[in-house]
């Protein structure tokens, strides 16, 4: 931010207008947690899930590309309704594969690298900040966003493809 080239700056909003984009993002995931869980019985879990995790990669890259608060809004929303099934989607795709004294660690497992990825998320951000910050004539929070969201994509595209041709052979 010292730069110029917060978010905020950037877009030009205010510290109202950045929390009530904040704030969107869980009122749609609260929307949609239950009947995106549902969705794992109408589709396939491998599916679903794949689909959630390239929506959300997108939805996270989509953002590097904002330049108002309206578009802030809309993505932030769509990003919490992809996200709201994943959690969720995991716990009730391993009550198939494990029993209910083995889930627990599992489940717990799941929550400890979401809790990982958060703890280092911040240091990993002021990196990109630091590093990136005016390359190919983006700012540093366009870039955290790409980097961010590149893998998720790249990922449910693997296991996606990983799981139809298992589903061929």
């Amino acid at each position: 931010s010292d730069a110029g080239h917060s978010l905020m700056q950037s877009l030009g909003i205010s510290n109202q207008q950045y929390l009530v984009a904040l704030m969107i993002f869980y009122i749609s995931y609260t929307i949609f947690e239950t009947p995106s869980t549902y969705m794992l019985k109408k589709f396939r879990p491998s599916r679903w899930i794949a689909f959630l995790m390239f929506a959300w990669g997108g939805m996270t890259m989509l953002l590097s590309t904002l330049h108002n608060f309206g578009g802030l809004v809309a993505v932030r929303f769509l990003l919490g309704a992809f996200e709201a099934g994943l959690f969720p989607g995991l716990v009730y795709v391993l009550t198939f594969w494990y029993r209910p004294e083995e889930r627990a660690l599992r489940i717990a497992l799941i929550v400890a690298c979401s809790s990982l990825g958060g703890a280092f998320g911040g240091a990993i951000a002021f990196a990109i900040g630091r590093s990136l910050d005016g390359a190919r004539g983006l700012e540093a929070w366009r870039w955290l966003f790409l980097i961010e969201g590149a893998p998720s994509c790249v990922a449910a595209l693997l296991f996606h493809a990983d799981k139809s041709r298992n589903i061929e052979s």
